[in-house]
C-alpha cells in the first residue's frame, strides 16, 4: 500500500491516579503532594506493567513538546512515605475517614492497579473503599465535575493518541 500505511512507534494507553480536586481536603496543594508521595511509582510500575513503560508528568510522551523534560519530573514523582505523612499531619487530614476510589469493574488495569495503589496509601494512614463500577457509571461520577469520587485512576491520552496517529496516517 505504500504511502497509506505507516507503522507507528512510541504511542501509549497511559495511566493515571487522580484525587478530585473539587472537594476538601483535595484543593490543599498540601494534600495533593502528601498523597503524591506516598505513591512509589517505580514500584507500580514495576508490578503491574512488569516493569514495561516509562514514568511521565501529566502530558505524556505522547505529546513530546509539551512534556515536563525528564530532568525535572524526579521532585514530582519523588516517593517519600516520611515526607507524606508528615504533610498529612500539618493539614490534619482526616485519617479515621474511609475515602471513596471509584474504578471500573470492565477494566483489566483498574482491577490490577487499584489494590496496589490502595496499599500504598494505607502505608501513608489514608483509608480507601473501592467502588466499583461500569464504564458508563464511572464516567459518569468521574467526567463531570464536581465528581462524585474522592479517589479514581484514568487512562489518559487515548484520544489524543488516536487523533495524532490518525493524522500522522494521512
Amino acid at each position: 500500500l505504500g504511502k497509506d500505511v505507516r507503522g507507528m512507534e512510541g504511542f501509549s494507553v497511559p495511566s493515571a491516579f487522580a484525587m478530585n480536586p473539587n472537594r476538601k481536603p483535595f484543593d490543599d496543594p498540601r494534600v495533593r503532594k502528601a498523597i503524591h508521595r506516598a505513591l512509589d511509582l517505580n514500584s507500580l510500575l514495576r508490578i503491574a506493567e512488569f516493569g514495561e513503560g516509562k514514568l511521565s508528568g501529566i502530558v505524556g510522551p505522547y505529546l513530546a513538546p509539551l512534556k515536563i523534560p525528564e530532568s525535572e519530573l524526579a521532585d514530582y514523582l519523588k516517593f517519600d512515605l516520611a515526607e507524606a505523612k508528615q504533610l498529612l499531619q500539618q493539614t490534619a487530614f482526616d485519617t479515621g475517614k474511609t475515602w471513596d476510589f471509584v474504578i471500573r469493574s470492565d477494566s483489566t488495569e483498574h482491577q490490577t492497579l487499584a489494590p496496589l495503589v490502595k496499599e500504598q496509601l494505607a502505608a501513608a494512614g489514608i483509608k480507601t473503599s473501592f467502588t466499583d463500577v461500569p464504564q458508563a457509571e464511572y464516567q459518569t461520577r468521574t467526567f463531570a465535575e464536581p465528581g462524585q469520587f474522592d479517589f479514581t485512576l484514568s487512562t489518559t491520552g487515548t484520544d489524543i493518541g488516536r487523533t495524532l496517529r490518525d493524522q500522522h496516517s494521512k
